[in-house]
This record gives structure tokens, C-alpha cells and sequence, in this order.
């Protein structure tokens, strides 16, 4: 059983320490294929062992450079991050928006879409991507 205390930890996490993000590829047939991501970064070990002894996860670590502490960061598949949004919504602040539309995104999922379809997914991504833009608005 999940706590809710542990939902809105993980929120504070996501809005402060995480992304949710969208870009776009294209593939050997020359189609556009959406990747949606959720993830977390941090030099805390025990901080990433809770995140991932509670919700899973995969676990990736890099020394970015001998001056700095080596970086993890814990990534879900596109499915599980969708179930872990959903979860954590009511307690976002910082990237609801960006939830939101990763949760609407991963509901029009499959293998062949109509061009409308399509159209309206790379509309969401887009949105996404303008939202995690840095820099003056």
C-alpha cells in the first residue's frame, strides 16, 4: 500500500528534482514517434533507494566530473510514469500542467494513429517542451 504522505513526497520530488518531458524522433520508416519521459535526478543515494524501494524504476549513475558527486537519476517507462502521475497529481504544483498532459498523451497511445490523432499528440508534446523551456518566458 502506497501512503499518501509518501504520493506527496514524491510529488515535492517531481516538481523540484524531476522532469516530464516529450521530444520527438523520427524512425527508419521515416515516421515521427513521440518519447515521453519522467524522471528524477539526485546525488542522494538513500533519496533514490526510497524512490525506487516504493515506486520502482530504473536506476542510471554518471560522474559528470571529478569536482562534482556522482549524479542518479530513476526513469519509468512511459506506462508506469502515466500510473505514477496519476497518482502523484493532486500534489503537484510546479509541473501539474506538464502531468496532465503527459497522463492525456499516454491515453491516445498506439501502434497506428489517424493524422488528426497525430497532429493533436504532437500539439501535447509541443506544449510540454514550452513549458520546460528555461529562460524568460
Amino acid at each position: 500500500m502506497i501512503l499518501q504522505t509518501d504520493l506527496a513526497y514524491l510529488a515535492g520530488l517531481i516538481d523540484g528534482e524531476g522532469t516530464v518531458s516529450c521530444s520527438t524522433t523520427t524512425n527508419k520508416k521515416g515516421l515521427q514517434v513521440l518519447h515521453k519521459q519522467l524522471s528524477i535526478f539526485n546525488t542522494n543515494l538513500v533519496l533514490i533507494s526510497w524512490i525506487t524501494s516504493r515506486f520502482g524504476g530504473v536506476v542510471h549513475s554518471r560522474q559528470r566530473s571529478t569536482k562534482w558527486k556522482e549524479e542518479h537519476q530513476v526513469k519509468w517507462s512511459a506506462t508506469e510514469a502515466s500510473v505514477i502521475l496519476e497518482l502523484v497529481l493532486p500534489y503537484l504544483v510546479i509541473k501539474k500542467e506538464q502531468a496532465e498532459i503527459f497522463i492525456a498523451l499516454h491515453k491516445t497511445k498506439s501502434n497506428s494513429v489517424s493524422t488528426e490523432t497525430h497532429e493533436y499528440r504532437q500539439r501535447l508534446c509541443d506544449r510540454i517542451q514550452e513549458l520546460n523551456k528555461r529562460g524568460p518566458a
